[in-house]
């Protein structure tokens, strides 16, 4: 019995030297556009999409265990007709992973990750009043690739996930009115969001990421 404490007691140490911890974060920029006419008037949407996302996480041997903890901010524009409105939106996002990383090469890495998060957030006007509340879920696989530069400094970029968001947007004047947007599957874009009674798309996004081990 003391012997078997021993082990597991020495293996535990081993462990703990061998692991490291990881301090990064992921920046990604993405818009979308989109222009209609008829009935003599034009419609034009344009969105432009910034999410910053700081990670933490424990690294030991191939696996990474972390937390993701970001925002991202859309600044939308919309044209009806020459009548111009302008909104923000911010989204925060706390999100969980596991990472496991393959290194066919000592400076070149393949990853896949699993993740879940949830978000929270609101758009207010160009006057400054809050038209929306939002709350999110989402749950997914990520690949993606990872460049070592030397023992400490890394950088990765990940494009598309396998999984399921759900979005929920609440009026803030009258909480019993809400609207659900839902997407699952594959999708190749890394931020996708469908915001108010619009349902616009970002659908181009590129996730990139410097990390330094310790």
């Amino acid at each position: 019995m003391k012997k078997l404490v021993l082990l597991v007691l020495f293996g535990a140490i081993a462990t703990a030297v061998s692991a490291q911890f990881l301090i990064g974060g992921q920046f990604n920029i993405a818009s979308f556009k989109d222009k209609e006419a008829g009935n003599g008037a034009t419609r034009e949407i344009s969105s432009t999409l910034v999410t910053l996302i700081p990670r933490l996480a424990y690294v030991s041997g191939n696996i990474w265990y972390g937390v993701d903890a970001g925002v991202s901010l859309v600044n939308s524009k919309f044209d009806l007709g020459g009548n111009i409105n302008e909104t923000k939106s911010t989204i925060a996002t706390i999100a969980p992973f596991i990472r496991y990383v393959k290194r066919p090469v000592d400076n070149f890495g393949i990853w896949i990750e699993g993740q879940a998060g949830v978000s929270f957030g609101n758009e207010k006007d160009d006057a400054g009043s809050k038209t929306a509340e939002y709350t999110g879920f989402n749950v997914g696989l990520r690949p993606g690739v990872i460049f070592f530069i030397g023992d400490h400094l890394s950088f990765e970029a990940s494009f598309g996930s396998l999984g399921y968001s759900l979005l929920t947007v609440t009026d803030p004047e009258n909480t019993q009115v809400k609207e659900t947007f839902s997407q699952a599957g594959l999708t190749l874009n890394s931020n996708s969001l469908s915001l108010d009674n619009t349902n616009f798309g970002i659908a181009r996004g590129f996730l990139f990421g410097v990390n330094w081990m310790f």
